[in-house]
């Protein structure tokens, strides 16, 4: 859990600053979109000016997004008071941004708020609880302990989306006790859980049966790894995105002999992967 010193210290930063500048990291899923735009809605009731970044565009499955339009690809290396990074901790997550510009990040006070077991680096200010399952869960537990009075529905929509795409919907297997009292506490502030779930999980494009069919006729068992690919040029031929393989992938997660599951990606010039059991 978070220090209520390291609390505090947050509170009197952000009080301070005037501009304040939001990532996510490159690829950024429902985790990290909920967790910029609704911490961001909530500074800019304090009168903040916030800017969000990240180094690709959001997927088009996160088009019904109230403000996902305002998550920029470009960064403007402006004075910012405060950088804040939600949801991932090293530079090289959006390393579209950093790359030949660490003089500045360097120069900058920065704020990390994640939830993912990762190195050290170079922070002002961390707010790190790797034993929440998501980053938008662990800041609501952050903001409600500081302004709770801030917190409506649109906010806490944008929270229960991070919630419900890192929980698999509340089906993977280390959920908490902790998790469904935020989940009630965000349902109690208005949060649109019946459109969440149609959006997320109901509403594919048509693009998403034959990547499926591929995904799916690949699968190969080698002693207990289940593994299939696809690749970026079919993607583009069906017009979808690579979250839009989520449906096929979920089905070999579910099979029972492959208890562990390794998704690699190519970006950037260096592969990075994801890691679930």
């Amino acid at each position: 859990m978070i220090s209520s010193a390291t609390l505090q210290l947050f509170k009197e930063k952000i009080e301070a600053a005037k501009t304040i500048a939001i990532f996510g990291h490159e690829n950024i899923d429902g985790d990290a979109i909920g967790s910029m735009l609704g911490l961001g809605k909530l500074l800019k009731k304090l009168d903040k000016d916030i800017s969000y970044f990240t180094t690709l565009a959001p997927a088009k499955s996160f088009s019904f997004v109230k403000d996902i339009n305002f998550i920029q690809t470009i960064f403007d290396y402006a004075d910012y008071d405060i950088l804040i990074f939600t949801d991932f901790t090293p530079y090289r997550r959006i390393h579209g941004i950093t790359w030949w510009h660490e003089d500045y990040f360097d120069s900058k006070y920065k704020v990390i708020i994640d939830h993912h077991l990762d190195e050290k680096q170079r922070w002002n200010l961390e707010l790190k609880d790797v034993m929440s399952t998501s980053n938008c869960g662990l800041l609501y537990e952050i903001c409600s302990t500081l302004r709770p009075d801030h917190i409506d529905a649109e906010i806490a929509t944008h929270r229960y989306m991070g919630l419900l795409t890192d929980s698999g919907n509340f089906m993977y297997g280390n959920q908490w006790a902790r998790d469904f009292k935020v989940a009630q506490w965000l349902l109690e502030y208005g949060a649109d859980k019946d459109k969440l779930i149609q959006e997320l999980f109901y509403s594919s494009p048509q693009g998403v049966l034959p990547i499926s069919q591929h995904i799916l006729q690949r699968a190969n068992v080698y002693e207990n790894v289940l593994y299939t690919h696809y690749t970026n040029a079919e993607l583009r031929e069906y017009g979808i995105d690579d979250d839009d393989t989520e449906i096929a992938l979920i089905l070999l997660k579910s099979i029972a002999w492959n208890p562990v599951f390794l998704r690699l990606r190519y970006t950037w010039e260096y592969w990075s992967g994801s890691l679930r059991s």
